[in-house]
């Protein structure tokens, strides 16, 4: 692995790019000023006492204490990968470039050391580490070095400015040329263009095993990797990568028209872009509203990007949760997660309100994509994406079917009879008095019946109506409140 990492102007300002290794920790708050370095390059020998001076810090909140220690190369190790391990505990430092010596075991079967430093603060640590010192080992070949291969990133100074790379604008479709200021760093042939919102910018880049990672990036608008410049600004070629950056969703290559490389040349590096929530889960209209105990149709969420190679390390899955009032916390009805399938696609799913949630509390869909296993600090990554919040409504139900109030022997043609109409819990319905016939054999309004409309908040009222032929007849109530429908049809009395 090879790491470069740009940080603010003044790096460009002095033409060059802090090589870091994997350890930074993005919690802490002092940051590098200078790195520890041997003051010798040459090759040494097992049983070397080899100087060195420390390395320097700004920043961070006090109290902050400072440290060193080495770590030593074994290609032996990792199934002949090589690994770097660290070499007894942190020696106290102060925050100043002073010279210090290390002295290499004799017996060491190790092919490099290297320095590294540390401040530690409440925040946290931040490391730092200096240039390494090739052991000689006799028939032994040092072998690549997987955390800074020298040659592999290489900052380019500006030619023209002092600072920056002026280059005109890759994205957008503008009338006229925009100019971008940029940072450059080459990759073999490839060229890597930064752009930055301001002059605080910064991030790390990371070559691994064919891929290439960005990392711990502040103020990043844009990184353009290419291999020929003016003909991408030109719009002469599809032949480069362009990833955009966004606070909220991390980097996204808006556009990867590498072509195959020839036969024996190396390809280029694979960009994966990160986890994003692509659509958020949902309870489909036809099962609005929501109450208490109803049992509703949803639809899951999706979530895109990331390294297909890493799926089994990843879990997806989706709940419903409950609050009591709007401001609350989920945390009243925390509900039951349900495991979904990683890269799966928009599924249909069911669940139930809460039975004891109140009237005027709050449900949402909440769907998760989790790393399984916790980070060395004992985190574990969550992205969370969650529904639109949907209020508890009162179900709307029935208290008091339809009633005949005349007797059988009433239903006569030319008499009055009278119905009471059905009562329910909340909203505006309306009675329709219907009728069969052997003439006409379905359910019709009855000759010269008007639809009543009554408020089920006021008192009910009888209907009267005047029997005009003989048939069947029956009292339809319906009540809609809330997006809730509910008909309540009274018993059937035949008319002679």
């Amino acid at each position: 692995m090879s790491t470069i990492k740009i940080e603010s102007w003044k790096e460009v300002e002095n033409k060059l790019a802090v090589r870091i290794f994997s350890q930074i920790n993005p919690y802490a708050t002092a940051e590098v000023l200078t790195q520890p370095i041997f003051t010798s390059n040459a090759p040494c020998d097992p049983g070397d006492t080899l100087e060195f001076t420390t390395g320097t810090w700004t920043g961070g909140t006090e109290p902050i204490t400072y440290a060193y220690r080495y770590k030593m190369f074994f290609p032996e190790l990792n199934d002949g990968a090589g690994q770097w391990q660290t070499q007894g505990n942190f020696i106290a430092q102060p925050n100043e470039a002073v010279l210090r010596t290390i002295t290499i075991p004799a017996d060491t079967t190790a092919t490099r050391v290297h320095i590294e430093s540390r401040a530690n603060n409440e925040d946290g640590n931040r490391f730092n580490n200096g240039n390494y010192r090739e052991i000689n080992q006799t028939g032994v070949e040092p072998g690549p070095n997987p955390e800074n291969e020298p040659g592999l990133f290489v900052f380019v100074p500006p030619i023209y400015h002092v600072k920056h790379w002026d280059i005109a604008r890759w994205w957008g479709d503008y009338e006229n040329i925009k100019y971008e200021n940029c940072v450059r760093v080459d990759y073999g042939a490839d060229q890597i263009y930064i752009d930055g919102f301001t002059p605080a910018m910064q991030i790390t880049i990371e070559y691994s095993e064919g891929q290439l990672l960005f990392s711990d990036y502040k103020d990043i608008r844009r990184v353009l990797i290419c291999q020929d410049l003016e003909a991408v600004t030109r719009d002469e070629t599809e032949e480069y990568i362009d990833i955009d950056f966004s606070p909220r969703d991390g980097y996204v290559t808006r556009h990867n028209g590498y072509q195959d490389t020839p036969e024996g040349e190396p390809d280029p590096p694979e960009i994966f872009d990160p986890w994003k929530k692509e659509s958020t889960p949902y309870i489909v209209t036809e099962s609005l509203p929501v109450y208490a105990g109803k049992v509703v149709d949803c639809v899951t969420g999706k979530f895109t990007g990331g390294d297909p190679a890493e799926d089994d390390l990843w879990r997806e899955r989706i709940r419903m949760q409950g609050r009591n009032a709007p401001g609350g916390s989920f945390a009243d009805f925390p509900g039951s997660f349900v495991e979904l399938e990683v890269r799966g696609g928009l599924e249909p799913i069911i669940f139930t309100v809460p039975e004891d949630i109140p009237i005027g509390g709050q449900v949402r869909l909440q769907m998760q994509h989790r790393r399984k296993a916790a980070d060395e600090d004992g985190n574990i990554e969550n992205i969370n994406s969650v529904s639109a919040i949907y209020d508890v409504v009162e179900q709307v139900r029935a208290i008091q079917n339809a009633a005949w109030q005349s007797p059988g022997r009433d239903f006569k043609v030319g008499n009055v009879i009278k119905v009471t109409p059905a009562d329910f819990s909340e909203g505006r319905a309306s009675a329709t008095l219907q009728i069969f016939t052997d003439e006409v054999p379905v359910w019709t309004k009855a000759p010269q019946a008007r639809i009543v409309t009554y408020d089920t908040a006021e008192p009910l009222f009888d209907i009267s109506y005047t029997i005009q032929k003989k048939g069947f007849y029956r009292l339809v109530c319906v009540v809609t409140s809330d997006n809730q429908t509910i008909e309540k049809i009274s018993s059937v009395r035949r008319a002679y």
